[in-house]
Formats: structure tokens, sequence, C-alpha cells
């Protein structure tokens, strides 16, 4: 995970990183000392993935994405909320032709999800941005932020629509983070990992269910 900004086009009320207008960029030479130092520790590395803050605003964002493929490096992720693509579409070709792996920001499809959890209605740039991968052969991973009494009630839409939709590829759900902007909480009523699964296996008519989900062991 390379965090190359603190900058971001959002002031989400739940982001746990506190990003904003007016960041810090990560100068072009720390970024490739990095990506340098994590290709010699590792070989031939599963991920990278960019992140912020939001990298694509970064200058230099995508000559880090091309400096990625340059190395032994499976697969380059890109955490986005999806605004430059949805608004510039000669960025988003430039996107498709460095061959960037996208790590959506999709959250849901009300209103007040999107003003609760990003403090603006996206659903409009969303839904551009995401014909603009399709259109362009960007492949996508919808990433769910999922908050109690927020949009729990979405996931299973979430599913559904990535399964419909050309350019997706796979869905995460990330129950959110109490930190940053979003520390008042309480922790008997945190969202957890399964209460998602419950939630799949509740709003999916039972072609998912509870027993499906299995454990990564961890490699290390």
């Amino acid at each position: 995970l390379a965090e190359i900004t603190t900058a971001c086009n959002l002031e989400c009320p739940m982001c746990y990183a506190v990003s904003g207008p007016g960041g810090q960029h990560w100068p072009y030479e720390t970024y490739t000392d990095v990506v340098d130092r994590f290709v010699r520790q590792e070989g031939s590395p599963d991920v990278l993935q960019l992140s912020g803050g939001e990298p694509t605003i970064h200058p230099e964002f995508l000559r880090m994405v091309k400096y990625a493929h340059s190395k032994p490096i499976q697969v380059v992720m890109v955490n986005t909320n999806g605004i430059r693509l949805a608004r510039d579409r000669r960025f988003a070709e430039e996107v498709a032709r460095v061959g960037a792996f996208l790590y959506f920001q999709f959250d849901g499809f009300e209103e007040a999800t999107h003003l609760a959890i990003r403090g603006k209605d996206l659903r409009a740039d969303k839904e551009k941005a995401l014909a603009r991968c399709a259109e362009l052969g960007i492949t996508v991973a919808l990433v769910a932020a999922i908050e109690r009494g927020v949009n729990e009630h979405e996931v299973g839409a979430i599913v559904r629509y990535g399964l419909e939709h050309p350019a997706v590829k796979s869905v995460v759900f990330q129950p959110v983070t109490h930190a940053g902007r979003h520390v008042e909480f309480d922790p008997m009523q945190r969202l957890t990992n399964a209460d998602v699964m419950h939630l799949l296996a509740a709003q999916l008519d039972d072609t998912v269910r509870v027993s499906d989900f299995v454990p990564v062991p961890c490699c290390f």
C-alpha cells in the first residue's frame, strides 16, 4: 500500500485518514524508492495499491502507474473515488492505457448513503465513471464502506449490481473504521465482517449462505 498523497477532492465525514483538499503529495523519487524496496524484498509482489487521499489527483499519478508496471508486480491497483474518471474523459483513457486495476469506492444507491459517508451525492459520478470503465476496458472492484444504520440494507443490491455490470469483477465490503473524522460510536453497535456475511445471506435470497464464506489463511 503506497499512500502517495494526503490530498483528496472530497472531505468525507467518515474518512479515517482525515484527507481533503490541500494535502501533501509524495515526491516521485520517494515513490520509486518505495516500489524498488518493495520489489527487492518480495521478488515478484502480488499487488501494489496506490492510495491516499485520492491518488488520481497526484500530478505524477500516470507516471507512477507506468513505473509500477515496469517492475515484476502482478497487479497495480488504484484506490479511487472515481470522480476524476467521471469528469475527465481524456484522463480515463490514459488510465485505461497504463493498465490500472480500480479499487472503486461504491457505497450504495441512496442519496442519504452518499451524504452520510461522503458528504456529497456522488451517484451520477459513480455511474458515469463505471460506464467509462466498461467502455474503455478498465477492470473494477466495487468497494463499499458499510456502516450500521446507514447502508447495511444495501449490501445485497450492491452485489447484484456488481454481477450485472460489465466492468466489475469483484465486490469488497469494508465495515467503516471509527477513526479520523468518524470517532463517535458505540463499540457494542459496531458493524463487523461477520455482520456483513449475515446481511448478504439475508438479502440475497439464499443464493449466498453464511457457510459459503471461508477464512483466508494468513501468509505471514
